[in-house]
């Protein structure tokens, strides 16, 4: 939270009340819509603050359940099928770090 609020330019409160709610315990951003309210499109508009979480998408496992997932995903997600080969393993660990902070 201080990372984006800071990106953001504003005091990690009024992140917290504007951008942010409780769900069963959690403080987690609140999506109003079908997507990260700090997507513009396709784009990431806090990129360089993105949360932890972020950092390994696409590599979610509900995108990686089937061929198909990945498929429709890449059909909205212009990074999906660009850059290096990212090997399993690598996703693995990568997911592993996420879910262990």
């Amino acid at each position: 939270m201080a990372r984006l609020a800071l990106h953001l330019k504003l005091a990690v409160s009024t992140f917290r009340a504007r951008w942010t709610k409780k769900d069963d315990g959690h403080t987690v951003l609140k999506m109003d819509g079908p997507a990260c309210p700090f997507l513009d499109g396709a784009r990431c508009t806090v990129y360089e603050a993105r949360p932890a979480q972020c950092g390994s998408f696409p590599f979610w496992p509900e995108n990686l359940k089937s061929r198909e997932n990945w498929d429709e995903l890449a059909t909205f997600c212009p990074g999906v099928g660009q850059g290096d080969f990212v090997p399993l393993q690598a996703i693995r660990a990568q997911l592993r770090r996420c879910t262990s902070s």
